[in-house]
């Protein structure tokens, strides 16, 4: 069970599929204070707590705190989303990630572009090429 604070942030993350690394870009601390608050080394002080239910759209601080109740307000988004790539989770995280995967998938599409330009260059250098290289014909 999640007895602790740092075992129910680490259910958040692995939930989520988040890694101490990516986490830390979205609260003010480096990813071995982190992994401190996971292991229980180090309490999560109060304005970390305030970044982390930021992060977590709807995160329930009764079960986040005090490990009672949901762990996300009934009603509200929470930042579970499905397998499918097509969540409508709306936390910091996530949209976050959403705009990575978007200038990714921008940066995919310029270079799969600029790849057919390179392949029907080289395609129309090939046919010089062997123009160049086929024997002509010599009439006697």
């Amino acid at each position: 069970m999640k007895n602790t604070v740092g075992q129910r942030l680490k259910w958040l993350l692995d939930s989520n599929n988040i890694s101490s690394r990516e986490f830390q870009q979205y609260v003010s601390v480096g990813e071995k204070q982190i992994s401190n608050w996971l292991s229980g080394i180090s309490h999560i002080q109060v304005k970390h707590i305030v970044e982390i239910a930021n992060c977590f759209n709807g995160l329930s601080m009764d079960w986040f705190l005090l490990g009672r109740g949901e762990p996300f307000i009934e009603g509200k988004t929470n930042a579970t989303p499905d397998n499918t790539g097509t969540s409508d989770c709306k936390c910091k995280v996530c949209e976050k990630l959403k705009i990575h995967l978007d200038l990714l998938r921008e940066e995919c599409d310029r270079k799969d572009k600029a790849i057919a330009e390179l392949n029907q260059q080289l395609g129309a250098v090939m046919k010089r090429t062997a123009r160049k290289k086929a024997p002509s014909k010599i009439s006697s």
